[in-house]
């Protein structure tokens, strides 16, 4: 074993201060953190065992020097604690260890040792019965710390150019690489290739710049196998502040590493199905909604009946009644009724246009895009298709609409949709009580500044206080078999959540619905 792995050796196992006395010269060499426990200043120590014993406590000197001595006899490491006496006259506590190295003829040539200062756990033990009684020694705890340490983490340490002057056993048994195969090369025998060259300017950056690295690496064994490490590397320094060797301490994480890219493969994996599925959500609902809308058109294609014919009526009236006077007179007098008459052909032809017309922008598919809304003029839209069912039935509409224009970032018609879907429940509502006042629907609009309220409520029949919980949920639906889908106040709901509003719905049996969506204002 050469000097410096020997060095190494004490160095690993104690963490601590190190020293080397040639035995045959009597010559010793120091750490440079030794003089301070013997409270001398660098380069104050004469670096002999002589000028060494005369610092020992004199009680202590002859026991220092008999353990010295044993260990010389028989070859076996030794263990010693001792008091030092400081210049100054202090009394200091250390603990010493020394181990022989034999020369080519077996033969002791050196003593390799550590020495550290226990002034602390002296007073520990003279306070605490707990170290008086032996429970606690300090030494067992840090050589059990250290085993600790080996079994758990890959240690190596490398001088300040990275070769490698030590490793432990866990790094020999992960690597595949044996003691001899590692010391005196750099890390590289171990590199994967896997980090790029800014990676590496980056971690040497790091630690000559004195600052601990940590980061996870991909290594490459002997055998070409990947393996992942958590590595921290720690500069250590000299009492003049210059790196003279860094010590590294890996984990082995590489059954975490590949638990986290099976994860990784899973969750992009499971990503795409996602995306998937909100495709398909987007297209149902998009086939709900104008199945709903169907379903309205059927609802409402009675009262469209009524809108239709009767302009068809006073189409096919004023017709006859002009193609008369046209054909019986064609004197002056006749010529303001045809005029009337070609007025009120034209003005009821217009009327069906934009009722036609309407009926055509409502049942289009919608696109996703949002627009300005007028909130206004959505509900005045909404009421087309009801105008004449409302006349025939005798039920009476009131609107309290702000003069103000409000707008909201929405679909047209899916908002109307929306109105549409209240103003057929309140219908039905309506036409199903009997009525002992006039049947009323109210529409009022409010604004905060920042939302926009719609107020609708009616005065029919109401919704029992079971079932208020239940309204927007799919295919729920108090209505009789064949006359409703279940559908429109689930989608109504969806539709305003998809502008960030919500629909809130309060009833009293027999009194009536009211139904309140508030949305936000536009660029609010």
């Amino acid at each position: 074993m050469s000097a410096q792995d020997d060095n190494l050796k004490i160095y690993t196992k104690y963490y601590q201060c190190f020293w080397k006395w040639n035995i045959k010269t009597g010559a010793i060499e120091w750490s440079d953190s030794i003089e301070p426990m013997f409270g001398l200043k660098k380069g104050e120590f004469g670096r002999t065992y002589e000028s060494f014993l005369s610092y020992i406590h004199p009680e202590d000197r002859e026991h220092v020097i008999e353990a010295v001595k044993l260990s010389l006899e028989i070859f076996c490491p030794y263990f010693v604690r001792h008091r030092v006496v400081w210049p100054n006259g202090e009394i200091h506590y250390v603990e010493e260890s020394g181990e022989i190295v034999k020369d080519k003829d077996n033969k002791p040539s050196r003593m390799l040792g550590s020495i550290k200062n226990i002034d602390y756990y002296v007073y520990l033990e003279t306070s605490n019965p707990l170290f008086r009684n032996k429970i606690y020694n300090p030494t067992i705890l840090m050589d059990s710390l250290l085993k600790g340490v080996n079994q758990h983490s890959l240690v190596t340490i490398t001088d300040v150019n990275g070769k490698i002057i030590y490793v432990n056993d866990k790094f020999c048994k992960i690597s595949g690489y044996s003691f001899s195969e590692v010391i005196g090369h750099n890390h590289n025998i171990t590199s994967s290739g896997l980090h790029d060259k800014t990676y590496w300017v980056n971690f040497w950056k790091t630690i000559k710049s004195g600052k601990v690295f940590n980061g996870i690496m991909v290594n490459r064994n002997k055998n070409g196998e990947l393996y992942y490490v958590d590595t921290t590397i720690v500069p250590i320094f000299t009492e003049t502040n210059e790196i003279y060797q860094y010590i590294s301490m890996r984990t082995d994480v590489t059954h975490l590493q590949k638990l986290k890219m099976k994860t990784d493969v899973y969750s992009s994996e499971l990503k795409v199905e996602v995306e998937f599925k909100e495709k398909k959500l987007r297209e149902t609902q998009a086939q709900l909604i104008q199945s709903a809308k169907l379903a309205a058109l059927g609802e409402l294609s009675s009262g469209l009946a009524h809108e239709l014919n009767n302009p068809l009526f006073l189409i096919q009236g004023f017709s006859a009644n002009l193609k008369e006077k046209i054909e019986e007179n064609h004197q002056a007098e006749g010529y303001a009724d045809m005029i009337d008459d070609a007025n009120e052909i034209y003005n009821n032809c217009i009327r069906m246009t934009n009722l036609i017309k309407h009926f055509r922008e409502f049942t289009r598919l919608s696109s996703d895009d949002f627009v300005d809304v007028d909130i206004h003029s959505t509900i005045i839209n909404s009421l087309h298709f009801f105008k004449e069912q409302f006349r025939l039935n005798e039920i009476h509409f009131e609107l309290s609409l702000n003069a103000i224009e409000y707008y909201v970032a929405g679909v047209s018609n899916r908002l109307e949709q929306v109105l549409v879907n209240l103003l057929s429940n309140s219908r039905d509502s309506l036409l199903e009580k009997v009525m002992s006042e006039r049947r009323l629907i109210h529409i009022k609009t409010i604004s905060d500044g920042n939302n926009i309220k719609i107020i609708f409520s009616d005065n029919g029949i109401g919704i029992d206080s079971k079932n208020i919980n239940k309204i927007t949920d799919p295919f729920f639906t108090t209505k009789k078999v064949n006359q409703g889908t279940g559908l429109g106040l689930s989608i109504a709901h969806s539709i305003i959540d998809e502008v960030g509003g919500a629909i809130e719905c309060k009833s009293i049996i027999n009194e009536g619905a009211e139904f309140e969506i508030t949305m936000p204002l536009k660029g609010r």
